[in-house]
């Protein structure tokens, strides 16, 4: 019977190492890995700033949605009637939620969201996603007396004194009520900070609809002209 032997192998035979394995990457090749990972890095950062982004502006939008929807009960609760500015205090600002010890405007739609009367920072509601923090802190700042601020500002068409007699039945129901900012003919005014980065604004309609109005269609629309923005869509 013939038994065959196994054939014998030298140790670099049997593993059959190459060099060119052994010494990896050369220099250029490095290189021109380095620069498609930050390539695809930059890329992706990209991408996600501008998905935040566009998530902010939802959110935004969600917001004075929310905010119309309050002022349909209210109007409701209050027979048509328009909401206070704070004018007879003597201190009016569109943006305000309250005068001294008095809620105007925006602070009037607090027992819809279940906000405390006594509250003295400006509740989240009533800031915008995108804000910048500088100004956020500056409205959850707790100070007393004066005016009270926020994000958003109210069409002066849409609130009034207690000696006036408008009521919602007379503004158009496309007449917009409530904006992040409104300064839409200069954006990067209001607030001491770029509204949305310059890019548009959530606007919300007395009939109720919210849309988001990205700057190429506001940008000509004439300063204060409420009539002209209304017809933008």
């Amino acid at each position: 019977m013939h038994i065959c032997k196994p054939q014998e192998h030298s140790l670099n035979q049997l593993y059959n190492i190459d060099r060119r394995q052994v010494n990896g990457f050369t220099l250029i090749e490095l290189l021109a890995c380095i620069a498609v990972v930050a390539t695809l890095a930059s890329i992706l950062i990209v991408v996600t700033q501008n998905a935040i982004s566009r998530a902010r502006q939802t959110k935004c939008v969600s917001q004075v949605r929310q905010l119309g929807s309050a002022w349909s009960i209210y109007f409701t609760d209050h027979g048509g009637r328009l909401p206070s500015n704070g004018r007879d205090s003597g201190n009016l600002n569109p943006s305000a939620w309250k005068v001294g010890e008095n809620l105007v405007q925006f602070g009037e739609l607090f027992q819809y969201f279940n906000i405390s009367e006594d509250i003295e920072v400006t509740p989240d509601v009533l800031i915008c996603p995108e804000v910048d923090q500088a100004v956020e802190e500056n409205f959850k700042s707790a100070s007393s007396g004066g005016t009270k601020i926020c994000s958003y500002w109210m069409n002066p068409e849409a609130s009034t004194n207690p000696t006036n007699s408008k009521v919602i039945a007379q503004m158009p129901p496309d007449r917009v009520i409530v904006s992040c900012g409104v300064t839409w003919w200069n954006l990067n005014a209001f607030n001491r900070e770029p509204n949305h980065h310059g890019e548009g604004i959530a606007l919300v309609y007395v009939n109720g609809s919210a849309v988001w109005l990205p700057i190429d269609k506001i940008k000509d629309v004439p300063a204060w002209n409420w009539n002209e923005l209304a017809k933008v869509h």
